[in-house]
């Protein structure tokens, strides 16, 4: 199953550092692994990694390893028995077909000067110039976001320049992910190769009507059509195209592979991976876009990653960090001091104290790593070693010389989030705690604009020329934790209460509203009667 998967992924990772502790993981029971016991082990996981440079760089490798060791690829042609390689030789598999490639030309006006960054769209606001700085600012102080933020955004107003994308290659897998930063690229000219799903015809309508109304380039794959179509007699319209377009990266990873090899042949590539499945799928999905990205900074050397990360995981933190969360916990107003029965009431679920992990003091004897525990269960085992895949990647291919631009991404209110009505409650009542979820176009001009500075700033931490401490640290630069990493209480214990004050503000409040004025008006009539 993906959780024995996961497990043992997680369980050779350690191994590889601290064999007792390793042992510890693959011996933890299937069910407890399922119900929750899985975050002690992420914690350890990252604990282990903070150590050293070489600790991060051997788990990641291990963790990869185990991995590919785990997940076959198979594959099957018309009228042929299936055929199962190991994942890793996916790419060497001969092709069954071709995809052809598609290009749409934008026609939109040519690219504006500076960044600008919806706010609260719904009123039409936007972030400019100084009005964007000042709010950077403002993110800093309540700790919503890490300082380098204000910095990044600071030298982009300084190099504008950094934001015309116009000579610059994009491989996107998930183009069509409400937080792919598809649309903030397009409208800054850059030249987009995307991969998403086949025969979802309203997403390719929407991808395609994006990319004419931008001055940025957008390039399909498109599959062979059924041989009783019109496209496959040379007769293709707007509707047959959108139809045709696409690619399945769990099921044709020897056709995009080959697709991608040849694209864009004179040109470097970046490469995201934005796709999300639910579930155990998610792990199989991560690893298919992970072989993809190894096969293109394995074959096409210049290749760099876009990781946008969640800041719902377990995740090293600066230690200043650490000390505002302390801070914090330590000067509660008078009015937080409700919770402290509730809390005792509910054995410390409910609002529980964030710096409870250990802090680790690396091998070069500097300043102390911190951590931070934001796991969500709602999200589960599965969707935490999908992303920790992501990591390890990000550090093993900067260790290689790839530039990696990666972003620890807000949450945000995206579709799949609001029409869960418990997270939608969560979301709503987070403000009460200084928490603010951002809105998917918030958060993808600010990410997008993070990964163009990435690219053409020596002095960013995506370049491998840049010195850091631990591998770990690559995660630190422009992160928007929507406030975690500084929070006083840990995330699993607040949900609760958020959602309880959400729903006592939108229902009980004007129920008993009503109510009182019904009584009112009640005596009003009474009394002329």
């Amino acid at each position: 199953s993906s959780l024995t998967v996961g497990k043992q992924v997680v369980s050779a990772a350690i191994s590889s550092v601290d064999a007792a502790a390793g042992e510890r993981t693959a011996s933890t029971e299937q069910e407890s692994w399922r119900t929750g016991e899985y975050v002690d082990h992420f914690i350890e996981l990252t604990r282990l990694s903070a150590q050293s440079p070489d600790n991060a760089l051997k788990m990641a490798q291990a963790g990869l390893d185990a991995l590919y060791s785990s997940f076959e690829y198979a594959y099957s042609s018309a009228g042929a028995e299936e055929v199962v390689v190991p994942l890793q030789q996916a790419g060497t598999v001969p092709p069954r077909f071709t995809f052809r490639t598609v290009t749409i030309k934008g026609q939109g006006q040519q690219i504006a000067p500076g960044l600008s960054v919806p706010y609260k769209p719904a009123r039409g606001g936007v972030l400019e110039g100084k009005a964007l700085l000042d709010q950077a600012d403002l993110w800093v102080r309540a700790g919503i976001v890490e300082p380098s933020v204000a910095s990044a955004l600071r030298a982009i107003a300084d190099h504008p320049k950094w934001l015309d994308l116009s000579d610059k290659y994009f491989v996107l897998i998930g183009a069509g992910a409400e937080m792919s930063p598809l649309p903030v690229l397009l409208s800054h000219g850059a030249n987009v190769i995307a991969l998403d799903l086949p025969h979802k015809p309203k997403l390719w309508e929407r991808l395609i009507t994006t990319a004419e109304m931008s001055c940025g380039t957008l390039h399909i794959p498109v599959g062979p059509a059924p041989a009783h179509s019109k496209a496959a007699h040379g007769q293709e319209g707007r509707a047959a195209l959108c139809q045709q377009a696409g690619c399945n990266v769990l099921t044709q990873l020897p056709e995009i592979a080959q697709w991608l090899l040849a694209a864009a042949p004179r040109h470097n590539l970046t490469v995201g991976s934005y796709a999300y499945l639910d579930g155990a799928l998610h792990v199989c999905l991560a690893a298919a876009m992970d072989y993809l990205t190894l096969f293109l900074t394995t074959h096409r050397p210049g290749t760099s990653l876009a990781v946008l990360l969640s800041p719902t995981d377990v995740w090293t933190i600066p230690f200043d960090a650490h000390q505002m969360s302390l801070a914090r916990w330590s000067s509660w107003r008078l009015g937080d001091a409700v919770w402290v029965p509730l809390r005792a009431l509910t054995r410390g679920n409910i609002m529980p104290k964030s710096q409870t992990i250990p802090l680790v003091q690396p091998d070069d004897g500097k300043e102390p790593f911190a951590f931070v525990d934001s796991v969500l269960f709602q999200q589960g085992a599965n969707y935490l070693v999908a992303k920790r895949i992501q990591r390890w990647r990000a550090m093993l291919a900067r260790e290689q010389g790839c530039i990696v631009s990666a972003t620890v991404a807000p949450a945000s209110a995206t579709h799949s989030v609001m029409h869960n009505p418990v997270l939608k409650a969560a979301y709503g009542g987070a403000h009460h705690f200084g928490y603010e979820v951002f809105e998917p176009s918030t958060s993808s001009a600010l990410t997008t604009s993070f990964l163009a500075r990435d690219l053409a700033d020596p002095s960013s931490s995506a370049h491998p020329s840049t010195k850091l401490r631990n591998p770990e640290q690559l995660f630190m630069e422009h992160a928007i934790s929507n406030i975690l990493w500084r929070l006083p209480w840990r995330l699993r214990g607040i949900g609760e209460v958020s959602a309880l004050l959400y729903y006592g503000q939108h229902y009980l409040i004007p129920a008993v509203g009503a109510v009182g004025g019904a009584v009112v008006a009640f005596k009003q009539i009474k009394s002329r009667l």
